[in-house]
């Protein structure tokens, strides 16, 4: 980033594929205040949330109302009075005495002492992964191992709630017919491979 800009946004992640993240920021970014948000939804569409103090959120609530409102990707900025964006203007501007405008740049701050997540990284999934097919209507663990991997490929089955339903079914015959798998909305040894 050039040294003369002294003027960004930092971020943090909230929401990818339609699942709630653990959010980290510093003690500074958090509280109850006015936030501002940027997403996307499933179709792709940017999504801008903005709070002038109507409505203050702590970083948990910001996060749980944008995945309400069904955002699959979420960056919470921060906005401690520095870039919230003001309701009677069309851009970013400071709502401090300072009125500073912000430049044109979005700081996404990932673990410390790390750069770019891995391959593995990206591809780890928190539940166990399953040893039986499941099917319609099978509840457990091993379907929220299935929902998170069919929401990180981008395949949105809804909540990992553990219950293969409805919409983890479609989920799954969608990821099928992307991956050219035998299409039966089950997940058998062949898709359960195809989601590692």
């Amino acid at each position: 980033m050039p040294t003369q800009d002294k003027n960004y946004i930092g971020c943090v992640g909230m929401i990818v594929n339609g699942t709630k993240q653990k959010m980290n920021y510093n003690s500074d970014m958090g509280g109850t205040r006015p936030r501002t948000a940027i997403g996307l939804d499933d179709k792709g569409n940017f999504i801008m949330y903005a709070c002038n103090g109507s409505n203050n959120k702590s970083p948990k609530k910001l996060q749980t109302y944008c995945l309400n409102m069904g955002w699959k990707q979420g960056l919470m900025l921060d906005g401690g009075r520095s870039t919230s964006l003001l309701t009677n203007s069309k851009k970013l501007v400071s709502e401090g005495s300072n009125g500073r405008i912000v430049s044109n740049y979005i700081l996404v701050f990932l673990k410390k002492g790390t750069t770019q997540p891995t391959i593995k990284e990206e591809k780890d999934n928190p539940y166990k992964k399953p040893t039986r097919t499941i099917r319609i209507w099978h509840t457990g663990n091993d379907v929220k191992w299935v929902q998170y991997a069919l929401n990180r490929e981008g395949f949105n089955c809804g909540e990992v709630d553990g219950i293969f339903g409805k919409g983890t079914k479609k989920a799954v015959i969608a990821f099928q017919q992307a991956k050219k798998l035998g299409v039966d909305g089950i997940v058998g040894p062949k898709t359960r491979e195809a989601l590692v």
